[in-house]
């Protein structure tokens, strides 16, 4: 039972989603830019019912209509996935005062994301870049909430020195943007931070300040059976940072730092075979920022 204010992750165990899944992977931190149990998901609205004078049957999951997926990686290093895929509209069983109706509780919806990576430098330079798409099909009022469009875009890279098990650097850039109609009244974000650009948009005849949708992750260090290893990384998602259409985010609006220094041991010794003494600094920043 999850009493707390995050969502749930659940491991993706459908055979269709787990082939290629190395290629569609990408992630910083928990958070992933395509998470596959979106499609086929919970409704998103459920009516309101007070089961004595209205009472609801709500479907359990959102039927996939199509999916196609295309993985692989040529002999060039170059790893490509695709995968589409359509749910269909949802309908539940709402009964009030003995009149019976079926309000829409998910909308016709179509998902669509590409991912491309190339190896080169003898396998110790990744670089990659990945696109998603999430369009519904929206006609009823009680789904306004949810975004009609959304799209994210990022790159990611992995690069090694001459020695691999000297040192690395990798770094992410990302960005996701959403309808600011939805946004503006969706519980999903935390928007928090006030440091970050903003922008005037005009909504139901008003002004709001909708911050950049941007994120970025960078990290530097000492890695592989070194005895002594070390990494620095800073990381931060701006206030308007979503990737819960098609994707898994724990939490917008935080600017995070982490330091990392460690001493270990791998040879079996006299008295242990082996240990690991790690000590890691992390600050994490948020604030809040509220829409004026």
């Amino acid at each position: 039972m999850n009493l707390t204010a995050l969502e749930t992750f659940y491991e993706e165990k459908r055979p269709f989603f787990l082939e290629g899944k190395h290629i569609f992977d990408f992630s910083a931190d928990n958070n992933l830019v395509f998470y596959s149990r979106r499609i086929g998901h919970v409704p998103s609205y459920s009516p309101p019912a007070d089961n004595t004078a209205s009472f609801s049957q709500n479907p359990e999951f959102t039927n996939i209509i199509d999916a196609v997926k295309l993985s692989g990686t040529t002999r060039n290093g170059i790893s490509v996935g695709i995968l589409q895929s359509t749910t269909q509209e949802e309908r539940a069983k709402l009964t009030e005062d003995g009149v019976e109706t079926q309000p829409v509780v998910e909308p016709l919806t179509n998902f669509l994301i590409a991912r491309i990576q190339k190896t080169t430098n003898k396998g110790n330079t990744q670089i990659g870049t990945m696109l998603t798409s999430t369009n519904r099909f929206i006609n009823d009022p009680q789904l306004e909430f949810l975004p009609r469009n959304a799209y994210t875009a990022g790159i990611d890279l992995l690069t090694y020195s001459a020695t691999v098990s000297t040192s690395s650097i990798s770094g992410h850039l990302k960005s996701s943007e959403r309808e600011e109609e939805a946004m503006i009244t969706s519980s999903e974000m935390l928007f928090t931070i006030t440091s970050v650009p903003m922008r005037q948009v005009t909504l139901r005849g008003q002004y709001h300040k909708i911050p950049d949708w941007n994120r970025g992750y960078i990290s530097a260090g000492r890695q592989g059976n070194k005895r002594f290893v070390f990494s620095e990384k800073i990381s931060w998602w701006s206030p308007g940072f979503d990737l819960n259409d098609v994707g898994y985010l724990l939490m917008a609006d935080v600017i995070e730092n982490q330091t990392l220094a460690g001493i270990r041991q791998t040879e079996p010794g006299k008295l242990l075979r082996n240990y690991t003494l790690t000590l890691v600094r992390k600050t994490l920043d948020i604030r809040r920022v509220k829409y004026l």
